[in-house]
């Protein structure tokens, strides 16, 4: 492409950009000069693309489409020329091309040429959810036969009637539960988008799961009853019985494997892409990064992470939002997306059967299951305190083919029940994944395990990638204005393979640890800074944290420095990431034979919905707080993922 017509492109572009929805007149004729004027000055590489992305770029096997869906008339100075040379520098490329969605029109179009690439699967998809449909009423029909044949056996025993009758009654509920949610799977079968009719096989799996398990226990107990009413027969020589129970049994069986097949039909489904993008857009403003195959999806403030910036950090956008857009590129050119299972000590489940989070929890999880489905990758979990076995490879992705990423959250709080016994069951469960060679990114909260005459035993795993966690001293910030818990991380280790992901994006940690790195590591194992709070006076490792976090609405004192009891010399490595060389556990891959993890300390909270998606106004303009947190999220995955390569 010519310079002059790269030109004219983007004065039209960034005119369909600004003033499209807002009908100002002119300003595309004015940012074009504008925007030309800069380019003919620059004499430097400020403008040219980072040798990472144009690395991940030129990975790319075909040509991508880069489609904007939102409204950035908001912009105004510094982003707005920032996001224009962005754009600029990337159209230099080969494998990159770019459109705008200014209509429902363009939007219909998009989602209905995605529906076009993906017919295949959407049939299949459609398929299944009325296979699905068609076995369910078969196994409602088959159950309420069976549970007529069970009131109809004479049986001398008052104590096998009683179980025969709740047995049939529990058959005869599931199948009325089966044909209660037939409407619910028919609306599933075709739900109109703009530009087209997507199945949507995650809500009828949702709709299907819950009524089809109380069946499945209802038929364990019948099962188990009638095992018992064929013993009881062949010992007292009831030929009649016995071949009543037997038959009975295989009927039980021939019911159980049906609801087992209509449950299959859908969970072996792979994510149906155009529906993922479609649910996506009408939930948010996005840049989405379309390929052959398939699409990840941005949500369009991590590409102008700050409007704030004025004057010489234009470039300094220019950089974050270019480095958001590397890691999706990352994303962009792996064929099969990571799973992420997220690992907790709660003592009942965070998701629901589609792998979202449940409503009470949208507030903590809504803003990652959101972030990762835009980027199709599915959410799944390990529920260690609620008796859940740790999920199978195969469980997880019968295609064998996603990276897995097993992820923390948390543990429990002072004063929670059975505390010390999830807090070492969740020990060794991070430490039984990270013996398998798992991919972790993993959260280290402050502990007072210490305190007890105890070892924090997350901190205990990181030790075996050369990191001391020092969760007994978490960081604090005194002011005059009171007590800090949260620490606003901008220095990044340039080391670090994350860092030019992260690197002067405003991040927030709340009472986050210091890692000191081993001088001596293990044979074999590799670590590096990632996140690092410089040395203050204001700012140090506290021992007396605990009145801190639980001061139960009360202001907490404030403390005072101690040189004997705290850790007083920065600055503070408060995030890093380590490679250990291994031979995994069967069906456990390394990347290029080494394990991979990331430890970020503090809270959890650094990934929460209000983190994630929090906003400031600037001059009348929202723009995410801390967009930080999101590219290390990002980043992090794709690390873990062996993406970034």
């Amino acid at each position: 492409m010519t310079t002059t017509r790269r030109r004219t492109k983007y004065a039209l572009l960034t005119g369909v950009l600004l003033a499209t929805i807002t009908g100002v007149a002119g300003l595309a004729v004015t940012l074009g000069d504008e925007y030309s004027l800069r380019l003919d000055a620059t004499a430097t590489r400020d403008h040219s693309l980072d040798e990472r992305t144009e690395r991940l770029i030129d990975q790319l096997e075909s040509e991508h489409e880069l489609v904007i869906s939102a409204d950035l008339a908001r912009l105004d100075g510094a982003p707005r020329g920032a996001l224009v040379d962005l754009i600029d520098a990337l159209d230099r490329t080969d494998n990159l091309r770019v459109s705008v969605i200014d209509s429902r029109e363009k939007l219909a179009d998009l989602i209905g040429r995605l529906a076009m690439r993906d017919a295949g699967m959407i049939e299949r998809h459609a398929s299944a959810v009325e296979s699905t449909r068609a076995r369910g009423a078969e196994v409602a029909q088959d159950a309420r036969a069976l549970a007529e044949r069970l009131r109809g056996f004479e049986t001398a025993s008052a104590q096998g009637r009683a179980s025969l009758d709740a047995g049939a009654a529990a058959l005869e509920r599931g199948a009325s539960d089966l044909d209660a949610i037939d409407e619910r799977l028919s609306e599933a079968l075709s739900r109109p988008f703009p530009g087209a009719d997507l199945p949507e096989g995650d809500v009828a799996l949702g709709a299907f799961e819950e009524p089809a398990s109380r069946l499945s226990t209802a038929l364990n107990a019948i099962e188990n009853e009638l095992a018992a009413t064929r013993r009881v027969a062949s010992e007292s020589d009831n030929a009649e019985a016995a071949a009543w129970a037997t038959q009975s049994h295989a009927i039980a069986a021939r019911v159980r494997t049906a609801r087992r097949r209509a449950d299959d039909a859908l969970r072996t489904l792979e994510p149906l892409e155009v529906l993922r993008i479609a649910r996506a857009i009408e939930r948010t403003e996005l840049i989405l990064l379309i390929g052959p195959d398939r699409t990840t999806a941005l949500d369009v403030r991590t590409l102008v992470p700050d409007v704030r910036a004025t004057g010489a950090d234009a470039v300094r956008l220019v950089r974050e939002g270019e480095q958001t857009l590397a890691t999706a590129l990352a994303s962009a050119a792996v064929e099969h997306p990571p799973i992420v299972v997220l690992v907790h000590a709660a003592q009942q489940r965070l998701l629901d059967n589609e792998g979202k989070p449940l409503p009470q929890l949208e507030r903590a999880f809504g803003g990652l299951a959101n972030r990762l489905d835009q980027r199709a990758i599915t959410m799944a979990e390990w529920a260690v305190s609620a008796g859940m076995p740790m999920p199978t490879r195969a469980s997880l992705d019968p295609t064998g083919q996603r990276p897995i990423i097993w992820m923390t959250s948390g543990v429990p709080a002072p004063g929670s029940r059975d505390r010390y016994r999830r807090l070492l069951e969740f020990g060794d469960a991070i430490e039984r994944l990270a013996d398998r060679g798992e991919s972790l990114l993993l959260t280290l909260a402050p502990s007072d395990a210490l305190s007890l005459g105890e070892e924090d035993p997350l901190a205990r795993t990181a030790r075996e990638f050369g990191l001391e966690v020092r969760t007994a001293t978490p960081l604090v910030t005194v002011t005059d204005g009171g007590v800090f818990r949260g620490q606003d991380v901008r220095n990044t280790s340039v080391d670090s393979p994350l860092s030019a992901s992260v690197e002067g994006l405003p991040l927030l940690l709340l009472m986050p640890s210091p890692i000191d790195l081993s001088e001596t590591p293990s044979v074999g194992v590799e670590a590096s800074e990632l996140l690092v709070v410089p040395e203050s006076e204001e700012t140090w490792g506290e021992s007396d944290w605990f009145g801190i976090v639980y001061a139960r609405g009360a202001t907490p004192p404030a403390p005072t420095r101690d040189a004997d009891r705290d850790r007083l010399e920065g600055p503070f490595v408060v995030g890093a990431t380590a490679t250990r060389a291994r031979t995994p556990m069967e069906g456990s891959p390394t990347i290029d034979g080494a394990q991979r993890i990331v430890i970020v300390t503090g809270s959890d909270e650094w990934y929460s919905t209000g983190v994630l998606t929090g906003e400031v106004e600037v001059d009348g303009v929202r723009t995410l707080q801390f967009p930080g947190n999101a590219a290390l999220l990002d980043a992090s995955i794709s690390y873990l993922a062996g993406l970034d390569e």
